[in-house]
This record gives structure tokens, sequence and C-alpha cells, in this order.
């Protein structure tokens, strides 16, 4: 024992000086960073900003480490042993004792330089508080002043839009985006029933969490290489039909058809599950994409940061674009590996904007040769599903002439009815067998494009053929119909049109598709009838959209879908969500979408009123098309999507040197990557009764429910008896009282569900690995923060704590 403690005392004081800290358990380090993150994963080498001397480079700020963090994060990284904390790192910092273990603050704060990105200090009961709630929380510009239980944090500027603002004096926090509404003033409520400000606000708040989760999800991508997280990821996770959750529980809210009237789902609100397509996993459920295995393991570091949301009523998920998925709270899902969030109408919708979809399919006769016709309407049909309710869209079928077979000469918005139908009237087309005609196909998609039902917005023309001209002009005449009105409506209606061609089969005129392609600055696919998967050819067209979405003038681009019922709870609602990017490269390359739920109920309490699907769709497709993305790829960003597709597809007006690449690349120390990512698969091969229905109150399957659903589908129907007629007439006798009984019953119930799921989220009790809870979040919780000078503290907008410089504060973000 004393010859460690005499080692490591001669080791500490041998070793350079880089930060300044106390050796208790307050113990913090000073270090320049662009985040709290980067500071905490660079202790060892950082910058120190102890002195006039140490003044942090532009674009840092100086972060109060705590030094476990810091041990932490360095330890797990230079050696799988956490015991070797003295030795590893205590060499390379050298720690000055405060008197009495208190924290010893730096002599002089260095000055922030010019540009450096100002930070805000908000009282919070946590950091994630603090964050989500800016526009509404005290500030504490001094560094304290916070009630009792509540910290001072710093947190990233923001500017609060008029809407947002709090009414003045005595408000602390106000949480309305979920099922919790608690510490509202008697003024903070009348602005919430106000119906011109209340649902704006909310509104904005769900967009302030969803980009907050955007950025969160951005910094821990940086961590996705890091040998502690690839570790810790090895049976770090639960999986969505194979794993038995910690605390699953039995709630009355969360039910299911599959399990019968009279039993529910197990659910746990303590932990999220992931979700992985059975076409991208092993036969154990393990992915074997290495970008699928990085995405699991990184998303897996923001689990504190959702259960924290989660409590607040939040349900928020992450789908990356390789195709996995993490959500909260974890069930089991009722059909195993058929869910990609890709083909998701809030992925593709964060990921593409609003826009005109015109899908032209050809059905000449050779489009019934090799079960074309029917790939080709799976295909359509998945990419009507993927589009949301901001989008507008047109169906064109083809031979000698061209028809739109849905509509009436114009685009119809893409919500929910309108696509149930355009699907049906998919699965109804047929093949007339007759002579081929590109111009009157390109012709009518044009003409419908430009029937003043647009969104205004970008234009996408998925053209679809197995064959060659037959009839009606010839290639160029076709070419330069094309290249006429993409530019008329670029000059009319400043729209920007890509026509994505797909040529199906050996026999298609692939050298026209591509020229039609090449020539106007489109992308070509060639799809093999045995090989080649055409439905994810075609509905992979937002992802040139997601390339240029990332780049200037889209900032903090968000989307809304059209309101549904949700699974959990069965209650109706909406979502927003926001695409993701790794920003360090250029153009910012997509990782993925995140969104975050918002409940009917919260908007009505909002609005003061009850509210339709109708009335909030209306409310949500303005938002959403508010403004359109600007997608301005160069001629080399857009041949290396085409290389990305195949060399084939390329254009060749770049060199090889001029490409970058459109994907991320995968972590150089693949030997690194987990094999087994599930903590367990003890109900692999179970179906959804047995390992997910439940009785209320129980924390496992319960065999009877799985009895109750089997004896209900077996029963012989094959003939009637008179008994049988008595119980159809009682059978649709009962149900009807029934409904009505539940209808009052829910009419009487409605304003307690808040309070009881703010009582149940309150005493949960949550398990959760330490070191994801200080990746989680930006501010360590018990750093108490003090404005350095020079650095002073800038307010949001219109937040009342900082009444005294509103003005100044407002013109100077501006």
């Amino acid at each position: 024992m004393f010859i460690s403690l005499f080692l490591v005392s001669f080791l500490v004081l041998k070793a350079p000086v880089k930060a300044s800290a106390i050796a208790s358990k307050s113990t913090y380090l000073y270090l320049c960073a662009a985040s709290y993150g980067e500071a905490a994963s660079n202790c060892t080498g950082g910058t120190a900003c102890t002195g006039v001397e140490s003044v942090c480079a532009i674009g840092q700020a100086c972060f109060a480490v705590p030094l476990d963090a810091c041990v932490e994060s360095d330890v797990r990284t230079n050696a799988t042993d956490t015991n070797v904390f003295d030795a590893e790192i205590m060499p390379s910092i050298a720690p000055t004792a405060a008197p009495n273990g208190t924290l010893e603050l730096p002599a002089v704060f260095p000055t922030a330089p010019p540009g450096q990105p100002r930070l805000l200090y908000v009282c919070g009961a946590n950091y994630t508080d603090a964050d989500m709630n800016v526009c509404v929380n005290t500030g504490c510009p001094s560094g304290d002043g916070c009630d009792v239980g509540l910290t001072c944090f710093a947190v990233p500027f923001v500017v609060c839009g008029a809407t947002t603002a709090m009414a003045t004096g005595g408000t602390t926090v106000a949480s309305v985006s979920g099922t919790m509404v608690s510490s509202m003033t008697d003024s903070t409520s009348a602005m919430l029933e106000d119906s011109a400000t209340g649902p704006e606000y909310l509104l904005r708040r769900m967009v302030d969490s969803v980009l907050a989760f955007r950025d969160h999800i951005e910094r821990l991508y940086t961590f996705r290489c890091d040998p502690g997280t690839l570790a810790e990821c090895t049976k770090g996770n639960y999986d969505d039909c194979s794993s038995v959750y910690r605390n699953q529980r039995c709630l009355d809210s969360l039910g299911s058809n599959a399990c019968g009237s009279n039993c529910k789902v197990l659910v746990d609100e303590t932990q999220t599950a992931v979700r992985i397509p059975t076409k991208l996993a092993d036969s154990n459920g393990n992915p074997t994409d290495p970008h699928v295995i990085e995405s699991v393991c990184y998303s897996r570091l923001a689990e504190r940061y959702m259960i924290d949301n989660f409590k607040q009523g939040r349900q928020m998920y992450f789908g990356s674009f390789a195709g996995s998925f993490r959500i909260i709270p974890a069930r089991h899902s009722e059909t195993c590996g058929d869910f990609d969030p890709r083909y998701r109408p809030w992925f593709t919708a964060a990921s593409s904007g609003p826009k005109d979809v015109v899908i032209v399919i050809d059905v000449s006769a050779s489009m019934d040769d090799y079960n074309r016709m029917e790939l080709a309407k799976e295909a359509a049909s998945t990419v009507v599903k993927t589009l949301s309710a901001a989008d507008k869209f047109a169906l064109i079928t083809f031979s000698e002439s061209a028809v739109q077979t849905l509509g009436e000469g114009t685009l119809m918005q893409a919500e929910n009815e309108n696509k149930d139908m355009a699907i049906e009237v998919i699965n109804n087309i047929t093949v007339d067998r007759k002579l081929t005609n590109f111009y009157a196909a390109f012709e009518k998609a044009f003409d419908t494009i430009e029937a003043e039902y647009s969104t205004g917005c970008n234009v996408a023309i998925l053209f679809l053929t197995d064959g060659k001209i037959t009839t009606g002009p010839g290639k160029n005449e076709t070419i330069a119909l094309v290249n006429q009105r993409i530019h008329n409506l670029e000059t009319n209606s400043n729209q920007t049109t890509t026509i994505f061609t797909y040529s199906l089969g050996l026999k298609a005129d692939h050298n026209l598709m591509k020229r039609l392609a090449c020539e106007t600055k489109g992308i070509w696919t060639q799809v093999d009838d045995s090989t080649d998967d055409l439905i994810t050819a075609m509905s992979s067209y937002y992802k040139l959209y997601a390339l240029g979405l990332g780049q200037g003038g889209n900032e903090d681009w968000v989307a809304w879908v059209e309101p549904y019922q949700f699974y959990t709870g069965g209650r109706n609602g909406t979502s927003v969500s926001a695409p993701v990017y790794d920003r360090s490269v250029t153009p910012p390359l997509f990782l993925g979408a995140v969104a975050v739920d918002m409940l009917m109920d919260d908007y009505e309490l909002a609005l003061g009123a009850e509210a339709s699907s109708s009335f909030l769709l209306e409310k949500l497709v303005r938002n959403s098309t508010s403004r359109c993305p600007k997608i301005e790829l160069n001629e080399c960003e857009l041949e290396a999507f085409q290389k990305n597709i195949g060399r084939d597809s390329m254009c060749n007006v770049c060199n090889d040197t001029a490409i970058a690449s459109v994907t991320p690349n995968v972590c150089s120390n693949q030997g690194d990557l987990p094999s087994d990512v599930w903590s367990n698969t003890e109900m692999k091969g179970t179906n959804f009764t047995k390992r997910a229905c439940c009785e209320v109150g129980q924390d496992v399957p319960s065999s009877t429910c799985s009895a109750t659903v089997l004896s209900d589908s077996t029963t012989d129907s094959t003939k009637l008896s008179s008994k049988e007629v008595i119980g159809i007439c009682l059978g649709v006798t009962v149900p009807v009282v029934l409904i009505i009984c539940v209808m009052c019953v829910r009419g009487r119930n409605k304003t307690c569900q808040h309070a009881s799921t703010d009582a149940r989220t309150d005493t949960e009790s949550v398990k959760v690995d330490p070191m994801i809870h200080r990746m989680s979040s930006s501010i360590n919780e018990s750093v108490s923060v003090i404005a350095p000078p020079g650095m002073t503290p800038s307010a949001p907008p219109l937040n009342p704590s900082y009444s005294s410089t509103l003005e100044a504060e407002y013109e100077d973000a501006a």
C-alpha cells in the first residue's frame, strides 16, 4: 500500500501541470474545447484555461470538467482495467489540492476571442432541463441564484421566438411537450390558453426538443470508433423481439389487438430498444454491416438522454442511414425484422423536405415479363408510403399515350387518405400490350406539376421503364423536352427538378436512360431482373436530397408528419423529425434522422379547446412548407452520389480525385466491433403473445393471455346453430353498449391522464451505466458554472429572467 502511494505521489510531482483542479471528490479541470464532450474526452491532451495567458482558440470555450468524468472516459480508451487510474491519468494531470475539498476556480478566466460561441447560464434540475427550457427557465448570469434543488448550467446560445416568451415573474419551468404539465404560474396558464400563442409555443418547444436531440446524436457520433464505446456495446442492447427487458411492466395504457381485450403489452420505460431489419442481421439477429453495428453502439450512448426526456413525456427515436432504429420506451414488436426506419414518412420528410414527386411507370407489353409489373407496383407503393403530408404527388402510367391514374390533372397532397387511395390504384395497374412513348410520359408529368397545386419546392420525377421508344418523338426530342420543361419550372416557379431514371431488365434502353439523367443533372439506376432490388433503388431517391440538405441555407431543418394513432397507448399525435449529419466534412454526410412525438392531448391543452386531426394537419403542413430546402450540389458532389449507386451510373464529368465520399467511412478498428450486441435473447423464436402479452400489474408475460388469444383464433365458425345466431345478436349489441360506456369513461378521465403519468415517471428507478450518463450531458450536473470576466453570459432573447438586457441581446443576436 505504502509503495503504491509513494509511486503515485512521485509520478504526480514529476508530471507537467496541464490544468488546475482539486484532489478530492469535487475535482475539476479547466480545458478549452468546442464542446463539453470534446473536453471530457481529451483531458490529458487538451489545452488548459487556468490563467490569463491560456486563451482558448476561436470556436472553443473554457469548460469545467469533473476529474472523475475525465478519468473514466480516458481510462476506457487507454486500458481495460479502471484500477490503473493513478498510473495512467494522474501523472498527466497533476491536480492541485484545494483546502477542505472545495471548488478552486482559476485565478483569471480567459477572455472569449471574437467569434467564439456564446453560452447562456440557466437554472435547471439537470443539464437536459436547462438545455430544453433555456427560453423559460430562470437565468443565473452570476453563476448562482438558482432555487433549492436546481443548478446553474452553461448551455448553447439560442434565439427564442417572440411567441415562446413566458409571462414575466415567478416562472420556473413549464413542461408542456409531453404528458406532463408542471410548475406553471397563472400567467403561464393564461398564455397557453391563448390560441394565438399557446399552440405556437408548444410547436416551438417540440422543434427545440428535436434539434437538441439531433445535436446530441451528432456529438455522440464522434465517439463511434472509441474502443470503450464498442466494448461497452457488446451485450449492451435490447432487441425488440428476442430480449427480456430488465424493468418491464404491464401498463393499463398499452394494449394490442394481438393480446385480446383483457390483456396489455409489456413495456420498459427505463431503457431503449433496438430494431434491425432481418436482411441486415445474421441468424442470431446481430447486425452484420459495420455501419449498422457502429450506429447501434454510438446511439447507445444516448440512452440516458432519451430516458430523461421520456420522463418529461417525450417519446423519441433515432433511425440511422444504415437501417438501425433505437426508441424509448422499450417494447416488443408484433412482427419481427420487417421495420426499416428509412421507409417511414418521418425519416424521409426529415431528410428531403417538402417536394413534388411524380411516379411514371411503363405499362407496355414487355412489363409482363419476369414479374416486372408486380415489382414496379410494389416499388411505387413503397415510395408513396414514405411521403409526408407536406409532399404533393402524382402517378402516371404510359404506353402509346400517358394517363394520370389518380387525381384530375393536378398533384395530390400526400395525406394518409390519398396515399391509401393511390396504393389501391397502383395494385390494380395492368399492362396494355401497346407501344412505348417516352415523350408523352414526360409531357404528362410536367403538365401535372405545372397545374398550380405544387409545393413550390423541389421536384422529383421517378421514371421506370423496361424498354425503349417505339412510337412518338425520338430520343433527342424527348431529352430536349425534358430540359425545356425543367428550365420553365426553374424560371417561372424557382423549382429545381431532378430526373431519376430506372431501366429494368436487359432489354431496356440503358443508353437513353443514362443520357436523360446525365444531360438533365439527374440520376440513373440500372436494375437487373434477377439480382437487384427495385424497391430499394426507387425508394432511396430521397438520399440525394439528404446530401444537399446538410449544406448551408438549410440550418435547423425539421419536418412534421400527419397526425396518427400511436402504438404506445393508442392515443393520437404527431412527430417532428430532423436530419442528423457528420458536419466535420464537406459536404456534411447524412447519418440518419431523429424524431420526437407530440400527443394531440397536449396540443389541445395549449389550444384551450379540442382540435381535430385535420385542423392540426393544416397547421403542420403550413409549418413544414414555410420554406423550401436548398439543394445545390456541384457536379462532383452529384457524381459522388452517382458513384455510390455504381460506376455505370456515373456521368464522368469529374476526376476520381475530385469525388468525395457521400457515405460515412467505417471505423478503421474493425476488429473492435462487437459480434454480439444483445444483452439477452431469451425470447428468441417466441411469438408476440407469449413474449409481450401480460396482465396489468405483472412484469412477465401471461400464459392466460396467450391461451385466450389462441382460443379466440381457433373457434370453429363453419356453421351457425341457433345458439350462435343468438350469440351474434348479443355480439353486435354488447360492443355498442361498451363503446358508449368507454366514451363516457374516457371523457371523465381525460383530465387525469397527465397527472397519472407524472406520478408514475417521478417514482421510477432507472439503472443506467454512469459512463453513459456522463457522455449524455454536455455539462456534468455537479458543476456550478461561474461566469468568467470578458465572457459575460448572454441572454436568450425574450427570456424574462434577463429582461434588463433583453433589447440589446436581441439586436446582437439578429
